[in-house]
């Protein structure tokens, strides 16, 4: 590739901090759970300074004449590292990613997307193979294998005939046009990652030990695990108990709003991964794991409900179970209040009468607020026609 693409953004500034609890891409800034000096002892934070965040205009502007053509979906979705709520950014931005580069580069997108979630999928071009022939012995007999069936090897170069030169020509010749093809949407969706990136996060990525070798052969998949590992890298400036309570106060203080069950699913699961990434958990509590050795002592499924007594395989059984418990009401509890309320108060209401119906694991909670939606949605399908024909009459 040419040399690095153009520092966009490179304008950094520090904004004013939101009081905005929904996550997401849409964000013009991060919030950092403070509005200005507002609060018991507002007045000593005089010294206090809100994350810096993108020039949205300077990087969205610098595609309006470039051949990447319209921004559609990745429009001010963009990678940053300037602050500790940006880790929560990266799923989101990639989740877009994903989806754009499906769109705009046809079959070739396609599969550089679903290499983006797993490399191990990455997209090449298989190699021309040359024409067969049957295998004989020395004495010109066919070689057979052990099902009895010819053995094929490739044919000499010498032994073609005119036509079989021809279409071996005809097949390299592709060969190498689909390589080139497929080099120049590599290389351009990994200049069009780098140019998302602010500029702060640009210059982490050209000091990393990797990116000269990234660079040059224009990987972005590996781009984008050099960006994962900036952005989910506690920065060794930051106080690590101060770092982990922020990101908790920020799982606390979330809101599902508007967002559908899914995507409110994976911002939900990319604020534990942050939390996580620094070594963070939220969901270790004694009582919730005393509970829960108990249901499964009462179960039949350990010996003792002695949590310090169980072995060490049963204890994280019952300790990894807790968690999941944790997890999958919080889920629950974070949801949007005007949908799932009531599913929430039915929950509660049902575990007073002694029956349990809370989710046990976060997959499982997903499942009851999609069934739920689903059932509000036909529910109005249903009701439509109806208030129609009454209108009508």
């Amino acid at each position: 590739m040419a040399d690095v693409p153009k520092t966009i953004g490179g304008s950094e500034k520090t904004a004013p901090t939101s009081n905005n609890n929904q996550t997401g891409g849409d964000d013009k800034s991060k919030s950092s759970g403070r509005r200005g000096n507002r609060g018991r002892g507002g007045g000593n934070n005089t010294n206090k300074t809100a994350p810096m965040t993108v020039d949205y205009n300077n990087i969205d502007k610098a595609f309006k004449n470039d051949d990447s053509g319209e921004l559609g979906i990745m429009y001010q979705r963009y990678f940053d590292c300037s602050h500790i709520s940006d880790q929560v950014r990266f799923t989101d931005t990639v989740e877009k990613l994903q989806m754009y580069i499906g769109e705009k580069f046809g079959t070739l997108g396609q599969q550089i997307k679903m290499a983006s979630t797993d490399p191990s999928k990455k997209p090449t071009v298989a190699e021309v193979m040359m024409p067969q022939k049957v295998r004989v012995d020395e004495n010109g007999q066919t070689v057979l294998n052990k099902d009895g069936r010819p053995i094929m090897v490739d044919k000499d170069i010498k032994e073609l005939n005119f036509v079989e030169q021809r279409k071996l020509e005809a097949r390299i010749k592709k060969q190498i046009d689909n390589e080139d093809k497929l080099q120049d949407v590599l290389g351009r969706v990994h200049d069009f990652i780098f140019r998302r990136c602010t500029a702060i996060l640009q210059d982490k990525i050209k000091a990393h030990k990797r990116f000269d070798a990234v660079h040059k052969k224009s990987d972005p998949f590996e781009l984008l695990a050099m960006i994962r590992e900036i952005m989910h890298k506690v920065e060794s400036t930051a106080y690590l108990p101060l770092s982990i309570i922020e990101q908790q106060d920020t799982i606390f203080r979330m809101q599902q709003g508007s967002l559908s069950v899914s995507q409110y699913h994976t911002h939900f699961k990319s604020m534990m991964d942050a939390l996580s990434s620094q070594g963070g958990d939220i969901s270790h509590h004694a009582g919730i794991t005393k509970m829960v050795a108990k249901e499964m002592f009462d179960a039949g499924v350990i010996s003792t409900d002695d949590v310090t007594a169980l072995s060490d395989s049963n204890k994280i059984m019952v300790m990894e179970a807790a968690r999941n418990r944790y997890v999958a009401a919080l889920f629950v509890k974070l949801a949007d209040p005007h949908r799932f309320g009531d599913l929430l108060l039915s929950l509660k209401d049902d575990y007073t009468s002694g029956i349990n119906k809370f989710p046990s694991t976060l997959q499982k909670a997903v499942e009851l607020l999609q069934g739920r939606e689903n059932n509000r949605q036909e529910r109005w399908q249903t009701k439509q026609p109806r208030q129609r024909k009454e209108q009508a009459t």
